[in-house]
C-alpha cells in the first residue's frame, strides 16, 4: 500500500545500509494544482498493500502513476527499462 514518509526517506534508509552505493538525483518536472490528498485518493486502488512486484510494481511504477496523475507527463524510460 501507500505509506506517506519524509521526503528522500527509503533512498536515506538504504544509503545507511550500502554507504555511497546509492546516487540521488532531482529533476523538476512541472507544477500541479492537485493535492497530495487527491494524488493518494487516485492512486491507492492501483496500489493497495500486498501489490508490490520488484519487476513490475514497484517504486519507479509508482513514481510514474504520480507523475502523469500530477503533470500529464511521463518517467523517464531509462528510470524504468526493465518494468516495460
Amino acid at each position: 500500500g501507500i505509506v506517506c514518509m519524509p521526503a528522500f526517506f527509503s533512498h536515506l534508509m538504504a544509503r545507511s545500509k550500502r554507504a555511497g552505493s546509492l546516487r540521488m538525483e532531482c529533476h523538476r518536472m512541472g507544477e500541479s494544482s492537485s493535492s497530495g490528498s487527491a494524488l493518494i485518493q487516485h492512486l491507492v486502488p492501483f496500489f493497495e498493500s500486498g501489490t508490490y512486484d520488484v519487476l513490475y510494481k514497484n517504486c519507479n511504477t509508482f513514481t510514474d502513476a504520480a507523475l502523469y496523475f500530477l503533470t500529464r507527463s511521463r518517467l523517464d524510460e531509462r528510470f524504468y527499462k526493465l518494468e516495460r
